[in-house]
């Protein structure tokens, strides 16, 4: 026995001597629709599996800035209610006079300065709501007035603005006044005190119309006599 294959309307039949012909029925467009609905459907799944890993993998770092943000958020609560606390125990101090006040900081005696000195007293009060009479001359940037809001952070820009709100005029020059607090305290930022900045802000204020004698401010010569 020979097979052979008899081409028939495109199907393939093998015949066999002596045998009848077996051929594979040619596919109908029912069949054709069916195959394309199904490598459509596998293509379909493919696709959603892929589109889920890629939302997934963006998701994780969304994840990860919320965490983040979350922590963050709840150390900033804590630091507000700790700094807030401080300023509670803080109003219980034993108040200080402003003559006191001005004499223990060494302002001169005169008018201008001391407006200038009890300006810079009631300023850092306020920024650190408590209050003026509360501040004493040798408190501590860095160790006493850190405790309390605001000042956790110094910023003497806004120190400052708000003596400019307070006097009414424009009295402090911004980038002086530090270099000579600085210069009070030995040269070191980290023992500020509060008379090294309130007798630096006296020195280096001017008033409306009034040009520097030198560029740190005001003379040092013409301060006038000490309060005593």
């Amino acid at each position: 026995m020979r097979a052979r294959d008899v081409p028939d309307g495109g199907a393939r039949q093998t015949q066999c001597a002596g045998q009848p012909v077996f051929s594979d029925p040619p596919l109908g467009p029912v069949d054709v629709g069916k195959d394309i609905a199904r490598e459509a459907g596998l293509r379909s799944v493919e696709a959603q599996g892929e589109r889920m890993v890629m939302h997934e993998a963006a998701r994780f770092p969304v994840i990860q800035v919320v965490a983040v943000a979350g922590i963050f958020g709840v150390w900033i609560w804590m630091h507000r209610r700790a700094t807030r606390r401080a300023a509670a125990r803080w109003r219980d101090r034993p108040p200080l006079s402003d003559d006191g006040f001005l004499k223990s900081c060494g302002v001169p005696d005169d008018p201008f300065r001391i407006k200038v000195a009890l300006a810079a007293r009631s300023s850092i009060a306020r920024l650190g709501t408590v209050p003026p009479e509360t501040i004493e001359p040798n408190d501590s940037f860095a160790k006493d007035l850190v405790q309390l809001p605001f000042w956790d952070s110094l910023d003497w820009l806004t120190l400052v603005f708000e003596m400019d709100k307070k006097l009414g005029f424009r009295a402090i020059p911004a980038n002086d006044f530090i270099d000579s607090a600085v210069k009070l305290a030995g040269g070191r930022a980290a023992e500020l005190k509060v008379e090294h900045v309130v007798r630096a802000l006296v020195l280096t204020a001017r008033q409306p119309g009034q040009k520097p004698t030198d560029e740190g401010g005001s003379s040092t010569e013409n301060e006038g006599p000490v309060r005593s």
